[in-house]
This record gives C-alpha cells, sequence and structure tokens, in this order.
C-alpha cells in the first residue's frame, strides 16, 4: 500500500511539473520547490500513517499490544538539501528541463517513502527506551532491518544483508538521504515477528550476495576488467571527494558493491 502510495505521488508530480514553463529557470525553481513541499507533506501524512500502522502490526506480532505509533513531520532540512541538489544539477546543465519532472519527482517519492520509515524508527525507538525502564523484554527485541523489494541496488542488498540490527535510521547508513531515490526497501520492525512471508528468503539471497562479494576480494579472484573498473572509480571518487563534491572518500563499502554488481547483474 505504501508503495502505491509514493508512486502515486511521484505521478502527480510529475504530471504538474511537466505544465511548469522553464524558459524562466528562476521562476521554474520556485514552483518545482513549492510544488515538491506541498505534496510530500500531503502525502507524506498518509505515509506516515501506514507506517504506524504497520509497526503497530508487527508489534502485535512480537510483543503484543501497546501505545499506537505516532505520525511524524517531514524533515524538512533533509527535503530542502534534496530540492536544491536537484535543481543545482538543472542550472548546472546536468539535468536538461524535459527531465527536471522526473528528477524531481524521484525527491517526492523518496521523501514521502522515508515518512513511513521514520515512524516505523521512531516508534520503535519509543518503545525501546520505556521497556529499558520496564525490563519486559530483551533490548535485542527492539531492531528493524532493511527488506529488499524486488531488484535492488547492491548498497541496499548489503545493508539488508545485516539483517535485524539496527535500532535507528542513524545506523542503518546515517541520514535519511542513504536511502536512495527510487529506493523500494521497507522498513521491517521485530524481524522476528511472525512469519513474514519472503522474509528469510530475502534475507538469505543478500546474505549470500555480500558474503561471495567479500570473499572473491580477500581471494583475490576478480577479474582485470573488474580490478581496473574499482580502480579507475576509486580514484574519480577520491578526486570529487578532494574538491568537496561529495562528503565521504572511497570505503571499503564501495569496492564491495562494486564486486556485487558484477556478480549480480540484476542488481542497478
Amino acid at each position: 500500500m505504501a508503495r502505491e502510495l509514493t508512486k502515486a505521488a511521484r505521478a502527480e508530480f510529475e504530471r504538474r511539473a511537466s505544465a511548469i514553463d522553464y524558459s524562466d529557470w528562476t521562476s521554474a525553481s520556485d514552483e518545482l520547490r513549492q510544488l515538491c513541499q506541498d505534496l510530500v507533506r500531503l502525502y507524506g501524512m498518509a505515509s506516515s500513517t501506514l507506517g504506524a500502522q504497520w509497526y503497530d502490526y508487527c508489534r502485535r506480532l512480537a510483543i503484543g499490544e501497546g501505545e499506537p505509533a505516532q505520525t511524524v513531520e517531514p524533515n524538512e532540512s533533509a527535503l530542502s538539501w534534496d530540492m536544491e541538489r536537484t535543481i543545482h544539477d538543472m542550472y548546472d546543465g546536468k539535468t536538461p528541463p524535459d527531465q527536471m519532472a522526473s528528477h524531481m519527482g524521484a525527491v517526492v517519492e523518496k521523501h514521502v517513502h522515508g515518512l513511513s520509515r521514520d515512524t516505523v524508527s521512531a516508534a520503535l525507538r519509543r518503545d525501546y527506551e520505556a521497556n529499558i525502564v520496564r525490563g519486559t523484554n530483551p533490548p535485542s527485541r527492539y531492531r528493524w532491518t532493511r527488506v529488499t523489494v524486488g531488484a535492488s541496488c547492491a548498497f541496499c542488498v548489503m545493508l539488508a544483508s545485516r539483517g535485524a540490527v539496527y535500532l535507528s535510521r542513524e545506523s542503518a547508513g546515517g541520514e535519511s538521504r542513504k536511502f536512495h531515490d527510487d529506493c523500494d526497501c521497507v522498513v521491517l520492525p521485530f524481524a522476528d515477528s511472525g512469519d513474514i512471508e519472503g522474509y528469510e528468503d530475502t534475507l538469505r539471497a543478500c546474505n549470500d550476495a555480500y558474503y561471495n562479494a567479500r570473499a572473491a576480494i580477500e581471494n583475490d579472484e576478480l577479474p582485470d576488467e573488474l580490478v581496473q573498473r574499482i580502480e579507475d572509480a576509486r580514484k574519480r571518487h577520491n578526486e570529487r571527494y578532494e574538491a568537496g563534491e561529495t562528503t565521504e572518500p572511497w570505503r571499503t563499502f564501495n569496492e564491495i558493491t562494486m564486486v556485487m554488481r558484477w556478480q549480480n547483474p540484476d542488481m542497478h
């Protein structure tokens, strides 16, 4: 249901944004920002409500009834960052005006879906802190996991392979932008909560992809072509880091995800 909601939000944005006159970029940028903010607020409240219902359902399966999860407000600073990044690409000529509706639509979809995830994470932390006082359940019960949906990128598969180890969104990879554009990952609280259909199979597939990639790296089993691609990517990434175009230097997970994509062509 949440997935259909986020797709509907993106579709409405792209339909309305396609009618904007991009000959005046300053005016067009203002219209894009306002439309993006309006739709994230509108659809985001529904997404947060669905997240609360999902959390309450999973908690009933795992530990019983409790205080209902509360909806959350949009992360305005993260939304602003993503909007300005996308608009900046248009000014720089990286994104043609006729593609702006699609690119900004991805931002809308990301933040609408993000409100469902934020709701689950906030409720889980609330219950975790309350449980510390009561001492009713082992603290380890209060964890969540990513569950990939369909063909997923190597970064998401890598994070999903860890299982239910996350207490907050920060521990699953940082701020909200770590859930990238077009990300379909679902936040599953209490990953041992009942028989969530397909979860064990998904976790096993993610584990296999991650550990197969690590083994290939550690055993020097990478083909020469891939080794060269990794070196080229590392060089480009670190040049961008030194120029201030990205906030993080090349890390081990960058190499692992490249190998995962090589070994699993269905990843994107």
